[in-house]
């Protein structure tokens, strides 16, 4: 053969025919095993037609063959499609069955090539096992689209009830992590109606609700959520299971659901304690979990701790992203802490690791902290450049809860530089995102507050008082604000002439401040706490 021109059924004699049509089903690539299992005869038997072939041209011995024991064939993609359309459809479906019936035999490695004959073949249920394994080898290899293609094949094919949760599963990820919010929200709805109590499935699907409704600023769908995952923790579960609700700790204190939350701490405390859980990274998962505790429990120390634990265990086991997300957490903490030059450099770092590994999410996070911590660093210019960057970046990932945490940050840049207007507008838009269930609610309305203050509105910054002060009552701490509210507190009280309520509330706000002071054992950290956090100094400056 000297031309590549596909090849005319009449110009080859049947068996010929037969057997280039059985090898076209492999692409440009066969083997004479599989060319004799798709035909369903012997390789002895097909042994003269494979000859003429190779004599023709049609098909090019290969070395070495990547089956060993095989003898593996070239053949031209032009000609291989033009062979496999002379079989009708009911033999084409019988041939894809038995491509990827052989391949499988021979070792073929790659799952997503069987998968895609057994598809195309006349039993295409045998492929529902290999689509399932090309999503989870797809997932693996960072390839979305593969992911989302792949488990839906599997569940279109007829995947039994626990595959198609598994697929689900790959799904939300997958979604999720093409920031298709919708779409992964759905998934986590069918899991949780479908999955069975107990299973570790069900509370997958549990925590990627509480996640989703948190980014979504929905308080009203976490309240509904919250009686429903009590229900599952206290009810019997299998072994492990509650693990996989460890991510819902962050949405849940969040909240302000505090039993639910130390519920669940204890319940991933106790696993740890019995060493029952494989997975390596499990104690680091379970520091995460004691860090958020402490964060929304006033310990700031503890979840610096905490988090820089987390970090060092993640980096060992070579996991990136769950160790700068534990470094963005160090660095909040270090703001916390007072500690601006250690915050800034940690933030710094992990915002640029986060940029060259394409951790979108996470950049943005380090981001929007570190414009706190210049901001703490008395270098408001780089603080203003930075929390704009944060925010348009975390409008363009459309994640309500990230969009209104940046806004409140930017306006309290903003009304540190005197762009007192700006800083309003800016609160203002905020405030809807979050509602009053979220714990950012009680520093957003403190710094309304003080900017209703400047403007002589004395009534209507003792409104937005006591709005903070509807969900600082009902919540152990908050992650931050407290001090700030407190502080509106004694001014505004102050502005309307009411110096008794003004001593008492400042009284008030003192002792809280030192209460948590007295929970940091360093002594360097606790003077920064109390000295170097304006709010912090300037309640122990009015105490005095």
């Amino acid at each position: 053969m000297t031309s590549l021109t596909p090849p005319d059924p009449a110009s080859l004699a049947t068996d010929e025919a037969r057997v280039l049509a059985a090898a076209g089903i492999f692409g440009e690539h066969a083997w004479g095993g599989g060319i004799a299992a798709v035909a369903e005869e012997s390789t002895e038997a097909l042994a003269p037609a494979v000859a003429r072939l190779v004599a023709e041209g049609w098909l090019r011995p290969v070395t070495p063959s990547r089956f060993p024991g095989e003898v593996e064939y070239a053949l031209d993609a032009r000609v291989a499609e033009a062979a496999v359309a002379w079989l009708p459809e009911p033999a084409r479906r019988r041939a894809n069955t038995q491509a990827g019936r052989w391949l499988d035999a021979a070792g073929e490695l790659d799952t997503a090539v069987v998968a895609v004959h057994l598809a195309h073949g006349d039993t295409p249920e045998e492929a529902i096992p290999w689509c399932a394994e090309a999503a989870r080898v797809a997932k693996a290899d960072g390839r979305l689209d593969a992911v989302l293609g792949w488990s839906q094949r599997a569940i279109d094919l007829g995947a039994d009830p626990d595959t198609k949760l598994a697929m689900r599963l790959l799904q939300l990820e997958a979604h999720d992590g093409r920031g298709e919010t919708d779409d992964a929200e759905r998934c986590a709805q069918e899991m949780w109606a479908l999955a069975r109590p107990g299973s570790a499935l069900k509370y997958r699907a549990g925590a990627a609700l509480a996640v989703l409704a948190m980014r979504r600023q929905r308080p009203e769908a976490l309240a509904e959520l919250g009686p429903a995952l009590q229900v599952a923790l206290q009810g019997p579960s299998e072994d492990n299971a509650e693990a996989a609700l460890a991510p819902a700790l962050f949405p849940i204190l969040y909240a302000g659901l505090f039993p639910l939350g130390e519920l669940l701490l204890g319940r991933l405390e106790a696993i740890q304690a019995a060493g029952t859980h494989p997975d390596a990274d499990f104690p680091a998962r379970v520091s995460i979990a004691r860090a958020i505790w402490a964060n929304f429990n006033g310990d700031s120390e503890r979840y610096l701790e905490e988090s820089l634990r987390a970090a060092e265990a993640f980096a060992t086991l070579g996991d990136a992203r769950r160790e700068l997300s534990s470094r963005v957490n160090a660095g909040v903490a270090y703001v916390l802490l007072g500690d601006a030059d250690a915050a800034v450099e940690a933030l710094q770092r992990a915002a640029s690791r986060a940029d060259a590994e394409g951790l979108r999410r996470l950049g943005m996070a380090a981001r929007s902290n570190l414009g706190n911590a210049l901001l703490l660093a008395r270098r408001p210019d780089d603080a203003r450049a930075t929390l704009e960057r944060a925010l348009a970046e975390s409008e363009a990932l459309a994640d309500a809860r990230l969009v209104a945490t940046g806004q409140v940050y930017l306006a309290r840049v903003l009304r540190a530089g005197g762009a007192l207007d700006e800083a309003r507008a800016l609160v203002e838009r905020a405030l809807p995102q979050l509602g009053p269930s979220a714990s950012l609610w009680v520093l957003a309305c403190a710094l309304h507050a003080d900017l209703q203050m400047i403007r002589g509105e004395f009534d209507a910054a003792l409104a937005s008082v006591r709005s903070g002060f509807e969900v600082l009552d009902r919540m152990r701490s908050v992650e931050e604000g407290e001090a700030e509210l407190r502080l509106a507190q004694v001014d505004a009280f102050d502005a309307i002439g009411d110096g008794e309520a003004a001593r008492a509330a400042l009284q008030r706000a003192r002792e809280r401040l030192l209460a948590r002071a007295g929970r940091i054992q360093d002594p360097a950290r606790r003077a920064r706490f109390l000295g170097r956090i304006p709010a912090h100094a300037r309640t122990l400056v009015l105490g005095r």
